[in-house]
């Protein structure tokens, strides 16, 4: 007997049906002299790796995805397919005369170690510091990630969430669909945050809201 016989499932499905594919890199790749990419890296059909780039040791990189200048992706990463980590955000000031003056892009990403992201996510790189998603951390489709966001450890992110520039996340929180965490503000760690939930102020550590705006909802489980 087990007490958690999903689990036990789930773990079998994953020795028995394991995927066999050796690390290649697609030919079509456009993958730029200065980066550096471990040996046991796959690389799929049609991707981008500018300048700078580092990614380690058994990470797997998607069809048509770019990894922009200096972005650093920790081992046993996956990236699916058509994302894009690296690319410049809409960060500008509005001077006296009201004309927009836009705010160069000047950090990377930090990627941690068995991270997941999603097909068709976007995370933008930081302007004067890192945009950063902790180890383990996994997010789903389309999430997409303002410019100097900070993510912990061991986050679940669900599809269509977006996080706006600065916001900063702590380890182990979980969100639901098409979450919205608004800038500069910060999440602690062990929050929960229920399907299309508008944050737009700083939580306490292990709360878990729900709604527009987000209010305490102390009964809501996992995701």
């Amino acid at each position: 007997m087990t007490p958690d016989p999903l689990a036990l499932f789930i773990k079998a499905m994953g020795v028995l049906f394991k995927a066999k594919n050796s690390p290649a890199i697609d030919p079509s790749a456009l993958i730029s002299e200065s980066a550096q990419i471990a040996p046991t890296v796959s690389i799929g059909p049609n991707a981008v790796i500018e300048a700078g780039v580092k990614i380690d040791e058994g990470c797997s990189i998607g069809a048509h995805c770019f990894i922009g200048e200096n972005t650093h992706i920790d081992k046993g990463t996956v990236v699916q397919n058509n994302v894009s980590i690296g690319g410049v955000g809409l960060g500008f000031h509005f001077e006296e005369d009201g004309s927009r003056l836009f705010f160069p892009h000047l950090g990377a990403v930090r990627i941690g170690a068995f991270a997941v992201i999603g097909s068709g996510s976007v995370i933008v790189r930081g302007q004067l510091s890192d945009t950063t998603i902790g180890a383990g951390s996994r997010l789903g489709n389309l999430v997409n990630v303002g410019h100097n966001v900070q993510i912990g450890n061991n986050c679940a992110i669900s599809s269509g969430t977006t996080f706006a520039g600065g916001a900063r996340i702590g380890d182990d929180c979980q969100f639901g669909i098409g979450v919205c965490v608004n800038a500069k503000i910060t999440i602690a760690s062990q929050c929960k945050i229920g399907m299309g939930t508008v944050v737009t102020k700083s939580l306490p550590q292990a709360m878990s809201v729900f709604g527009n705006p987000a209010k305490p909802l102390p009964t809501m489980g996992n995701f």
